[in-house]
């Protein structure tokens, strides 16, 4: 399944320093960060970094590491300011990943709609879903 950069379904998203995306949203059912440049590349891609491995980001060297391999990945250069911008984008972020709450179950189905006379006789009207059937 594609990964969509932001758009709707993400939780939050602001431009770090450098033109870089930080989007916080859920791949495949994690929380997760996903950075990309603000500024489309020859190749569209994007670091994501899921909830499940934020605790190796703790590690200062580590960090620094992976910030040069995601400036590989984005085609953003290696240069020291845009790793330092990533590093810093990632260890903004850490925080807000590990305070996501999990990915919210699917919408109920509507599987019926109705129209009740409120006692104003004002139609109110409802919607009966699939979670009704479960109670």
């Amino acid at each position: 399944m594609p990964v969509v950069l932001g758009g709707p379904s993400a939780r939050s998203q602001r431009i770090a320093r450098g033109g870089i995306v930080v989007s916080l949203q859920y791949v495949q059912g994690e929380p997760s960060i996903v950075l990309f440049p603000i500024r489309k590349r020859h190749k569209q891609t994007a670091f994501i970094i899921c909830l499940s491995a934020a605790w190796k980001y703790a590690d200062d060297d580590y960090l620094a590491q992976q910030a040069k391999v995601a400036a590989e990945v984005l085609d953003m250069g290696t240069d020291r300011f845009t790793v330092y911008n990533i590093a810093r984008a990632i260890n903004d972020s850490l925080e807000d990943l590990v305070m996501m709450k999990p990915e919210p179950e699917e919408k109920p189905q509507v599987i019926g709609e109705g129209q009740l006379l409120g006692a104003d006789s004002k139609p109110i009207n409802f919607e009966l879903t699939d979670q009704f059937l479960k109670h």
